[in-house]
């Protein structure tokens, strides 16, 4: 997290998932020289932010992941279908 990155499974394989950009990095990424090359490239205006700014993201995106289930995801088709049938 001292760098702005959090780690997510795909496909089995743990990988990093940058909490600002949401993008998902290489596996080979997760040495410390590569995460802190990826803070200091893409979001230099972070580069003095302190910890609990990025876990404050890293709640955000974890908000943003579906589940397993892909409750989200139903619910957002429940309410497109409403939509049209209120018109």
């Amino acid at each position: 997290m001292q760098f702005g990155l959090t780690s997510i499974i795909v496909s089995g394989e743990e990988k990093p998932q940058c909490v600002l950009c949401n993008k998902v990095l290489f596996n080979d990424s997760m040495r410390p020289v590569k995460l802190k090359q990826h803070s200091e490239n893409v979001h230099p205006q972070t580069k003095n932010k302190d910890r609990s700014f990025f876990e404050r993201h890293n709640k955000a995106l974890k908000k943003m992941r579906l589940d397993s289930s892909g409750e989200f995801c139903q619910k957002n088709n429940k309410l497109r279908q409403a939509s049209y049938f209120a018109f």
